[in-house]
């Protein structure tokens, strides 16, 4: 706690396979409980829709504070269209693969740096 922030790397191909599951499963988990979850129950314990929208959103927004208050903003949008597929589609897998996959390039990008992996 306060001792600066961490500087992660990606130095070898041989990692993303890795990383990969590892961003799809934390979508998954993710997704099962913000959205599948909390959008079917909220409602049925009498929490109006759009209320279950927001404590959902804000919940899942709250994990991310770590990110600062610009990754704040970007995880309340990005939560707040996950919500509204979600409850278009009623679809757990397609709101999961696309939020691992968001995951997956958002971490290759900042591990990158902008360079090759050698």
């Amino acid at each position: 706690i306060g001792g600066g922030p961490v500087h992660w790397q990606l130095d070898s191909p041989a990692l993303l396979p890795l990383v990969f599951l590892t961003c799809m499963a934390a979508g998954y988990s993710e997704e099962l409980f913000f959205r599948s979850y909390l959008l079917t129950e909220l409602p049925r314990l009498g929490v109006g829709l759009w209320p279950a929208v927001a404590a959902s959103t804000l919940l899942f927004a709250l994990g991310h504070l770590y990110e600062g208050v610009t990754g704040l903003l970007g995880t309340i949008a990005i939560g707040l269209i996950l919500s509204l597929v979600f409850l278009r589609k009623r679809n757990l897998h397609l709101i999961a693969i696309a939020h691992g996959l968001y995951n997956f390039v958002t971490l290759f990008a900042t591990l990158s740096n902008g360079r090759p992996i050698t």
